[in-house]
């Protein structure tokens, strides 16, 4: 995969104009919004209190939560986690994945911490995600597919989940993130939501 800099040159040399992706979700921000919020409660939890509140993606019309513990802005670093549902690891703490173990670890670092957000995207609720996850399972019990035993939403640090997750931390007023993660990497394209992740903090 070429780079920027290999990029800009070949740009140079043929007058090629260049829009890398930062640019374009920045443009796409500045014109539109995807998250609304459409409700908010306190929520008492094993961890601690925390505040709940629900944002709408109007493309879709599907839910997701943000739980944010005391008072974030746009100055200080907050932690930071952005975690996508898994029925089977969150309520019923499968073994077969980490992502449940991570769900309460962040909730726990955050409650300690006193300060933060998790950000939890509902996105089983789209496509057939939780009957492929189910039917994976099934195909590596089998031996037909060892690999399966990841959860393949657990891991991920795409920008289409990081992009939602952008929007709705945007839309709390964080702009600078210390982010919870056992799989530390480099997060293209926030910046284009006035995101900085400025630590990766493990789990």
């Amino acid at each position: 995969m070429a780079r920027i800099p290999d990029l800009l040159e070949v740009s140079r040399q043929h007058g090629i104009k260049i829009v890398t992706v930062a640019d374009i979700i920045a443009y796409r921000l500045r014109t539109e919004t995807f998250v609304k919020q459409v409700a908010e409660a306190a929520l008492p939890t094993e961890y601690g209190d925390f505040n709940l509140i629900v944002f709408e993606n109007i493309l879709d019309e599907t839910n997701h939560i943000a739980l944010v513990k005391g008072i974030v802005d746009s100055d200080t670093p907050v932690l930071v986690r952005v975690h996508t549902q898994s029925t089977i690891a969150d309520v019923f703490h499968s073994l077969r994945t980490d992502v449940g173990n991570e769900l309460r670890a962040a909730l726990k670092i955050i409650q300690e911490e006193g300060r933060g957000v998790l950000v939890y995207l509902r996105l089983e609720e789209k496509g057939k995600s939780l009957v492929d996850e189910i039917r994976s399972y099934a195909r590596s019990d089998s031996g037909l597919d060892p690999a399966a035993k990841v959860h393949s939403y657990g891991n991920a640090a795409n920008l289409r989940i990081y992009g939602l997750g952008a929007q709705i931390l945007r839309a709390l007023g964080v702009r600078k993130i210390r982010l919870l993660t056992n799989h530390p990497k480099k997060i293209i394209g926030l910046q284009g939501y006035g995101i900085t992740v400025v630590e990766q903090v493990r789990l």
